[in-house]
């Protein structure tokens, strides 16, 4: 029985999937392997490649600059985890895990810093 105010369940293909495991810890930071829209609270629930969840309001999604707006109906992760897709809207995983994961950004920060 599905739920119908929980979006389809993206997950990255498995092939890619195999590929991360080889990359170091540092590198799968800011790659998203799994995602699913919840409807009902408004929120997208992100898995990164180290295997933390984040929660992301669906209101982070504004629409482009050329006017495509998000299709929360239509998820799909692509670029080896660099992007989610939301029909023909698209967001890089690094904007979305900057804003969500601590640890990322502190990460971010420091290595923006020292280039």
């Amino acid at each position: 029985m599905s739920n119908p105010n929980i979006g389809p369940l993206a997950f990255l293909p498995y092939a890619q999937l195999l590929e991360l495991k080889i990359l170091p810890d540092n590198r799968r930071k800011g790659i998203i392997v799994a995602a699913f829209v919840d409807l009902l609270l408004l929120e997208m629930v992100v898995f990164n490649a180290n295997e933390k969840e984040f929660i992301i309001p669906l209101s982070f999604f504004k629409p482009s600059g050329n006017g495509v707006y998000p299709d929360f109906h239509k998820i799909e992760i692509i670029d080896y985890g660099h992007t989610i897709k939301l029909g023909d809207y698209e967001a890089a995983s690094s904007a979305i895990l900057y804003e969500a994961d601590h640890e990322y950004k502190a990460y971010c920060d420091a290595n923006r810093m020292t280039n």
